[in-house]
């Protein structure tokens, strides 16, 4: 258990030499210089914290355009979001921004039956509300009936969607969406709510406004929630709302900052915490309480739909467990590519059950609520695997596909699911070896707070912009369980570091250890103090050319009296190398030598230089 994760060397691009020379310390430079493809590069990420204009969008004019007209002219405008934490948050800050320019607005939230995105129901409420414009916010790019029934009807449509197009382009009057740009922009990862703060930031320019800081704190928590990169634009989003979270007067947030006890939030917080608490109401029933919490200016309305919410969010967790429990029997051992598993549970739990799949198991999972003629539900992947594109080439075995390379929502009848696992056998690769990204190996005396100090420059953390972590290579620790028997404190020397959740077997590895830390500060007696969290440990390897050279030629001639020359703990590590560097494919799960036209150098692996004797 404690050895199957593969520790992977990122290649420093750039001396690191050249940033210590402006003053920063070894820490973030090997960091920056594994992340960086310059030197100028990684400046420019540390330094550059100012929001593009929103008028570089294509679309985004346009749609503030028509917007401010429908207002001026006192047509009612439907604000039509998904079910979400992104949709709801970005339905929050149009409706709110709207309100400020005395809009006569409304809005509308499919629920889990209804299934996700912009459908008839939501042209229906426009209707009947009298609607002559739409604002179809994180949904619509893939919803060419409802939108084509809303101009039917009459209605102007604007499209404000990050959803990744997936056949011919909605009739709606106007779609922002940063994927149908061509490339042309510099940033594309916005989430929905992101690309709804946006559009706020767009109508604030045409009526020299300012923008409210409660706009940019919803955006942060949805760009966290739904996982976008933490980078470009979305760095600073989040940034500025991990800022304005604490001092916001926002009845809403103040509620969530209440029942939470989050005064100073990190992006992990969002994420896991904040986003979660948003999400559960639409999981289980309808999202429309988060949406009111969000848009309520009583604060102990507020306060009642704050606590009602965490009381939600701890059902759903409550439900995920027992699910989670239930679908875990019926994988199999070795699960192939893929896993695909049904079972009678509630759709909006769909989504967390397959990302937890994809973790445990390192390969994509769809998970489908079996209901009635048609069963839907959600897939997640792996990093590196399109699971969206993969599904793309079975399009003829699903009713509805949408989502992103990380991500799907999908629809599909009962007796097509076999053939959509046989189709996933086939174009998916085949699962290897769970890898550990390593930014830089250091060493016990490097963990000094003044240079661990400087790592908080690369904050906020998240997708795209991960917490570094640390190689530290043949450590023999002093090993303690602590009272509860679940963490385990290594000291070696002067230094403490400590394993959360330590695999039962842990002190069975033989030493040394290669450890792949965290590093951050604590408090301790009025001084900082480093604090080093192991994430993975696993016995000290270190392979040589003749082992990665052995088990190649082993693979080729299948000689077991080669194989006899191979530790078996470098096996995996081995095979990693390998794959890394194309010189294997697997065939049926088992991997077999693959010729190489050029000779390839073993240095070039990231793999080979963390284990390299």
């Amino acid at each position: 258990m404690t050895d199957e994760k593969i520790l992977w060397l990122h290649k420093e691009h750039f001396h690191h030499t050249y940033l210590q020379n402006m003053g920063f310390g070894p820490l973030l430079t090997r960091v920056l210089a594994a992340r960086f493809s310059s030197a100028e590069e990684a400046y420019d990420f540390l330094s550059s914290f100012k929001f593009t204009a929103p008028f570089l969008i294509p679309g985004m004019k346009e749609a503030a355009e028509l917007i401010m007209k429908a207002a001026a002219n006192n047509v009612p405008i439907l604000v039509a979001g998904d079910y979400d934490a992104d949709g709801v948050c970005g339905t929050a800050i149009l409706v709110r921004s709207l309100r400020e320019y005395n809009a006569d607005v409304s809005w509308y939230l499919p629920t889990r039956v209804d299934g996700y995105g912009f459908n008839l129901k939501a042209v229906e409420a426009a209707e009947g509300r009298q609607c002559g414009a739409i604002i179809a916010v994180d949904c619509g790019t893939n919803d060419d009936e409802a939108v084509r029934a809303a101009r039917l009807k009459g209605m102007e449509v604007v499209v404000v969607d990050h959803h990744m197009p997936g056949g011919q382009t909605v009739p709606a009057n106007v779609i922002v969406n940063p994927h149908l740009s061509g490339g042309e922009l510099l940033f594309n990862g916005y989430c929905g709510a992101g690309l709804a703060y946006k559009l706020t930031e767009a109508l604030a320019v045409l009526n020299n406004r300012r923008l409210p800081d409660d706009s940019v704190i919803m955006a942060g928590i949805a760009t966290c929630a739904d996982v976008m990169p933490l980078v470009h634009e979305n760095r600073l989003l989040v940034k500025k709302a991990l800022e304005f979270w604490p001092h916001s007067n926002m009845p809403g947030i103040a509620a969530l900052r209440e029942v939470t006890g989050i005064t100073y939030p990190t992006a992990r917080q969002f994420s896991w915490v904040i986003g979660p608490i948003l999400n559960a109401p639409g999981r289980l029933d309808t999202p429309y309480p988060a949406l009111e919490l969000l848009l309520s200016d009583n604060k102990d309305r507020a306060q009642e739909l704050a606590e009602q919410l965490v009381r939600t969010n701890r059902q759903r967790q409550e439900e995920t467990e027992a699910a989670e429990k239930k679908l875990l029997l019926s994988i199999p051992e070795h699960p192939g590519r893929a896993i695909v598993s049904s079972d009678e549970i509630p759709v909006g739990l769909a989504g967390l059950l397959a990302g937890r799949l994809a973790r445990r198991y390192c390969r994509p999972a769809i998970v489908l609520a079996e209901e009635g003629d048609v069963w839907r539900g959600s897939g997640r992947s792996p990093e590196g695997i399109n699971i969206l594109e993969a599904l793309r080439q079975g399009e003829e075995y699903l009713e509805r596909l949408g989502g992103h390379s990380a991500a799907v929502g999908l629809s599909i009848r009962p007796e097509k699911v076999e053939a959509l696992k046989e189709l996933l056998e086939r174009v998916l690769p085949p699962p290897g070896p769970s890898i550990t990204d390593v930014d830089a190996v250091i060493t016990l005396p490097q963990l000094r707070a003044e240079w661990v100090s400087e790592l908080s420059l690369l904050e906020p953390y998240g997708e795209g912009n991960p917490q570094p972590i640390f190689m530290l290579r043949g450590i023999s620790p002093q090993t303690y369980r602590t009272s509860t028997g679940e963490h385990l404190q290594l000291k070696t020397g002067d230094k403490r570091l400590i394993w959360f959740q330590a695999p039962p077997d842990a002190e069975q590895m033989s030493l040394p250890w290669d450890l792949a830390v965290t590093l951050s500060l604590s408090d301790r007696m009025g001084y900082p103090e480093v604090q080093a969290v192991v994430e993975h440990a696993a016995t000290s390897i270190r392979l040589s050319r003749e082992t990665v050279a052995h088990l190649y030629t082993f693979l080729r001639k299948r000689d077991k009296q080669i194989l006899a020359h191979i530790p078996r703990k470098a096996l995996n590590p081995a095979l990693a190398v390998l794959r890394e560097l194309n010189l294997v494919d697997f065939r049926g799960g088992t991997p077999v030598a693959a010729e190489s036209k050029e000779k390839q150098n073993l240095d070039s692996s990231g793999i080979y230089r963390a284990y390299a004797g």
